[in-house]
């Protein structure tokens, strides 16, 4: 694993440093908006949605997506989809890839600008 991680961080850790100002903004977009969306649902601390990945998860996930390069991607327990956005925006700097998500609950809140890489079920 270690291996994997070092690997991983040398072919594109530059990129997720480049990147993470604009994750971290994605993913307080994503929140504040599902907050809004369904007030009813749980929160974090900071008074936005919980229960999604967080910013360390989702720099590990793309850094994954990035370097296994898959051309097909199922998720389920999609929840707001903050984990699918993630991997849509590593899908498309591979140039290629389709997920296809699920969930039990309705809650996902993605804007259209993902349904190119992204089919909720």
């Amino acid at each position: 694993m270690k291996k994997l991680v070092e690997q991983m961080w040398k072919e594109y850790g530059d990129e997720v440093i480049e990147l993470e100002p604009h994750f971290r903004r994605l993913i307080e977009e994503l929140r504040t908006k599902t907050s809004l969306t369904y007030p009813n649902l749980p929160f974090a601390p900071d008074e936005k949605i919980g229960g999604t990945i967080t910013l360390t998860d989702a720099k590990i996930l793309y850094l994954l997506i990035r370097t296994i390069k898959p051309k097909v991607i199922f998720e389920v327990g999609t929840w707001i989809g903050t984990s699918a956005m993630i991997m849509a925006e590593a899908v498309k700097k591979n140039g290629f890839g389709k997920i296809f998500t699920c969930d039990f609950n309705n809650y996902y809140s993605l804007s259209y600008e993902y349904n190119e890489y992204i089919t909720y079920l």
